[in-house]
């Protein structure tokens, strides 16, 4: 009579280590940090051995953000604003995306996650590749990379201006896909200039005193609030179109 075996089901099956081929960076991503006052997020270096699946997740995200780098073109050559060219490698934003200039009242955002880098938050638990997009995809939060005549007049004259981080109150905004990197559609959302809802940018700028909000008296004796800058400029608000089911 054949003896039963009951294999000890406690002890965990090794697992094969998964090793990722890491492309060649065509940026140094230190020098590209200090050129424009990016803070370096924490590599795989930082992780202890034990945390092999915090390790794998940062190289995974290491390797993608080479990915991107390398098929953004150089710093400063295409001519954007300074602000706005800092996002673009704040965020590692595709060139595709900066090859349509709005026109009329429209704008276009490059929508960016409520959580900077790869983790949640201060922490060190890195996001899933399906976590980290689907936060990236819900957030109504992006880069201003775009926007008409019309829709610039507004956001200038209510202390908004391209490569601000703004919040967007559309719910379902049109995504127009600009490309594919590491097998991952990349995307820009087109919106009316009345969908966006505010600036952190602006937010920081009156924090720390560079703009301010002042009452002008009008001609008729009646006063109304503007934006004035460091520089004394002010700009009289313009109120865009909004839709009525907002």
């Amino acid at each position: 009579m054949n003896e039963l075996i009951i294999p000890d089901l406690l002890v965990e099956p090794k697992r094969p280590e998964v090793r990722l081929e890491m492309p060649v960076p065509r940026y140094d991503i230190k020098e590209i940090a200090r050129m424009f006052d990016i803070p370096l997020a924490e590599t795989s270096e930082h992780f202890d051995e034990k945390d092999a699946m915090g390790k794998q997740a940062s190289l995974k995200a290491e390797r993608m953000q080479i990915l991107r780098m390398n098929a953004m073109s150089p710093p400063n050559s295409l001519g954007l604003p300074p602000l706005l060219e800092k996002r673009r490698w704040e965020h590692t934003i595709p060139d595709a995306a900066f090859e349509t200039v709005q026109s009329f009242s429209f704008v276009t955002l490059y929508q960016i996650s409520q959580f900077e880098g790869e983790t949640y938050g201060d922490t060190k638990i890195v996001m899933a590749d399906a976590t980290r997009d689907r936060e990236k995809n819900e957030a109504p939060r992006g880069v201003l990379i775009s926007a008409g005549l019309q829709a610039m007049d507004i956001l200038r004259s209510n202390g908004i201006d391209l490569g601000h981080v703004v919040t967007f109150i559309r719910v379902a905004p049109f995504r127009q896909r600009v490309g594919v990197i590491g097998a991952r559609n990349e995307y820009v959302l087109g919106l009316q200039v009345g969908d966006i809802r505010g600036s952190e940018d602006l937010a920081k700028e009156l924090r720390s005193g560079w703009s301010r909000i002042k009452l002008h008296t009008l001609e008729d004796g009646s006063v109304e609030h503007r934006i004035e800058n460091a520089d004394g400029a002010a700009w009289k608000p313009s109120r865009p179109w909004i839709a009525e089911d907002l």
